[in-house]
């Protein structure tokens, strides 16, 4: 299974037709061969540590070392910001409170609040946020994303996890996936864009990858199946959440049925939660 498909810089673009005919387009595909597709948003929501401070032997340099890799290719490491402008970088997950006022900015607007160099200002905040930093990176091709979500073999994701408009988790920016992606697959790709039929998005969000994943009782409407099922407006459902007021629901959902149970009545959540751990069926 190919994880993750996507063009993750400028400079990678074009390269999805490739990628596309390498993976699903042999006379002869490998059985049950599928991807999945998170990419709806062209925007990549990545750990700044992870991606760009990971590399092992990282605490035996000096800034100056930091600098020079980061900037002067060949890179010796693989650098999924290169071919972007610090304007197109966002970073987010600031705990301390005096740097709240930077949530969801850009690098480049963060640079000049603080009046040093961008780079110069990634590594500031990385320390004094001891690595908590994420970045959303604005680096990908709508027309490659449609591209991987036409591929019949590919699989609906969000990439997101569980979060609410209010505690913790309503206090932080977080990408707007993590409340939009299927509504907005309904509604931009299927209803507005057409580049799918309702029933080949549907399948892709349920019973294909229920499939992929060998959960025997999930993922269609059949008898004796688990009535997991989401009632909405074909005409009316679309992401309302952005990058600057990201915890928003979407429209068009009605109704919420988990394990058969009402979770979300007109609209609204009726303190239900009836849902439950899925485990792989071997067979």
């Amino acid at each position: 299974m190919l994880v993750h498909p996507e063009a993750e810089s400028k400079i990678r673009q074009g390269v999805t037709t490739e990628l596309v005919g390498n993976c699903c387009g042999s006379p002869a595909p490998v059985p049950d061969e599928h991807f999945d597709d998170f990419m709806q948003y062209m925007i990549g929501l990545d750990g700044f540590y992870q991606k760009v401070l990971a590399p092992e032997d990282w605490k035996w340099k000096t800034l100056a070392q930091f600098y020079q890799d980061m900037t002067q290719p060949p890179y010796g490491w693989d650098n999924p910001i290169d071919g972007l402008g610090w304007d197109q970088i966002r970073l987010n997950g600031f705990n301390r409170e005096t740097n709240q006022e930077l949530e969801g900015l850009t690098v480049a607007r963060i640079a000049e609040h603080m009046a040093i160099p961008p780079l110069e200002a990634v590594f500031r905040l990385f320390e004094v946020e001891q690595g908590g930093l994420s970045m959303i990176v604005f680096s990908m091709n709508e027309e490659e994303v449609i591209e991987i979500m036409q591929q019949p073999e590919g699989i609906f994701g969000s990439d997101g996890c569980a979060i609410a408009p209010y505690g913790l988790t309503g206090s932080r920016k977080v990408h707007p996936r993590f409340y939009g992606t299927y509504p907005r697959i309904l509604g931009r790709y299927v209803r507005e864009k057409k580049v799918l039929t309702l029933e080949q998005a549907i399948y892709k969000m349920t019973g294909l990858p229920a499939r992929k994943l060998h959960l025997k009782d999930r993922g269609l409407l059949n008898k004796g199946y688990q009535a997991d099922i989401v009632v909405f407006d074909e005409n009316q459902i679309i992401d309302t959440a952005t990058f600057e007021n990201p915890h928003q629901y979407p429209k068009g959902i009605h109704h919420v049925l988990v394990n058969g149970q009402r979770v979300i009545s007109n609209g609204e959540h009726t303190g239900r939660l009836p849902g439950k751990i899925l485990k792989r069926n071997p067979t």
